[in-house]
Formats: structure tokens, C-alpha cells, sequence
């Protein structure tokens, strides 16, 4: 299996994008409906089950609007914790967040240290969360209200799917930034990153798929990775 640096996958997705013409939101759109494709497999039927899933800024934000969106659509009871205010966020996110809106998704927004407190009894009710706070761009501490809320999640009790990576999780080195997502299941997209199998990080994916989104096989194959492992956990 090979594996993927930060920089060596953003590379891959743009000559995707550039080369291949295939947009950034097709990509989007297979990460979330690859993601909510493991959910299914894991949850088997979904209808009535109640999920809370949990947006940050950004792309991964985005990733899980869609995976909130075809939760929906399956009939589960879905609420959105949005971190951000929906107006910051741009691009294909924001494309995502439109649709979110005209299938009146609820929404709770939890933009502060207060507002965290919001988050404890929605999560005891659900039967699992989603996390899609922080993708594998992240290289800050995680601090403020996003710490206490993935503290919320990890004290929850509830299974948790970590969308690409568990938010918190530094994917080129698998050194927790912080407070950091433990997940039952994560899903990441084209290719694994060092940080899903190097310890600490894997004790915080667990189970790990890795999901096509459509990127042509041949990009990967020509990104010259150098890292790779035998197998997956």
C-alpha cells in the first residue's frame, strides 16, 4: 500500500483537477457519498437511526455536509453541529452548505466557548457521530471551542467516523495537535497518509477504509510516492 504526504495528495488532487478536468466538487461529492457508502456497510439500514455530524471550515467541513445530506436522504434523524458561521465558508464547501439549506438539514452553530455546551446532549442521543472538523491539512493546536467539542465527542461514548482523518491528527506524522478525535472508523480518500498507520495516530483512526473518489488511477501511480506499508489496520 502506498502511502500519501499532505502535500504529495494535495498535488494529486490538483493535477486531477487541472489535467483531468474533473472538478474539485465531483471530488467532494465522491468523498461524502464514499464516506456515507462505509456508513451504510458498517450501519447496515439507517432509516430512523439518529446521527450527529459535526462540521468544521474548509473542504472537510464540506466533505461532511454531503455525508449529512445522504444520511438524510436515507432517512436518518440528522443534525448538524457547524464550528464555523455557514457564511465563511467558500468554493465547493459553500456549494455544499447550499444544498444543506434546500433540504432544510437542522443545523445547531457552535461558534464559541458557551455555544460548546450545546454539544454534549445532542451527542448522548445520537447512535453515532460524524467527524468532519479538521482534514489532513491541519498543522495547528487544536484550541477553544473546537478542543472542547472533540472532547464532547470523545467522552460521548458514541462510535465516531472520522471523515479523511480524526480532526486533531497531524496526517504526515500521526502526532495528535492537541485534542484530538478517537474513531471507531475512518474514511480516507484515494490514497492512506502516514499519520493513519504511524503511532500514536493509528491508536486514533481505527478501523481504516481507503475509498476511490475518482481519481484516475494513472495520477496516483505518476505521483512518485516513496512511502508505503504492507498492509492497513
Amino acid at each position: 500500500m502506498k502511502l500519501a504526504r499532505v502535500s504529495e495528495m494535495r498535488a494529486i488532487e490538483a493535477r486531477a483537477i487541472t489535467d483531468y478536468r474533473i472538478p474539485g466538487g465531483v471530488l467532494m461529492e465522491n468523498a461524502g457519498r464514499a464516506t456515507f457508502a462505509a456508513i451504510e456497510h458498517w450501519r447496515g439500514p439507517l432509516a430512523g437511526q439518529v446521527v450527529a455530524v459535526v462540521v468544521g471550515p474548509g473542504n472537510n467541513g464540506g466533505d461532511g455536509l454531503v455525508v449529512a445530506r445522504l444520511l438524510q436522504q436515507a432517512a436518518c434523524r440528522v443534525v448538524v453541529y457547524a464550528l464555523v458561521p455557514p457564511s465563511s465558508w467558500r468554493g465547493d464547501a459553500a456549494e455544499q452548505w447550499r444544498l444543506a439549506q434546500g433540504l432544510a438539514l437542522p443545523v445547531v452553530e457552535v461558534h464559541g466557548e458557551q455555544a460548546a455546551d450545546l454539544c454534549p446532549p445532542g451527542f448522548a442521543e445520537a447512535d453515532f457521530l460524524v467527524d468532519a472538523i479538521f482534514g489532513t491539512g491541519l498543522r495547528r493546536v487544536v484550541e477553544g471551542h473546537y478542543a472542547r467539542v472533540i472532547a464532547a465527542m470523545n467522552r460521548s461514548g458514541r462510535p465516531i467516523v472520522a471523515v479523511d482523518i480524526p480532526s486533531g491528527l497531524e496526517a504526515d506524522g500521526g502526532k495528535p495537535l492537541g485534542a484530538c478525535v478517537r474513531a471507531e472508523r475512518t474514511v480516507t480518500f484515494a490514497v492512506a497518509k502516514p499519520g493513519h498507520l504511524l503511532q500514536p495516530g493509528r491508536e486514533y483512526v481505527g478501523r481504516l477504509t481507503v475509498a476511490d473518489i475518482g481519481i484516475p488511477p494513472e495520477v496516483i501511480e505518476q505521483a512518485g510516492l516513496t512511502l508505503g506499508c504492507w498492509q492497513a489496520k
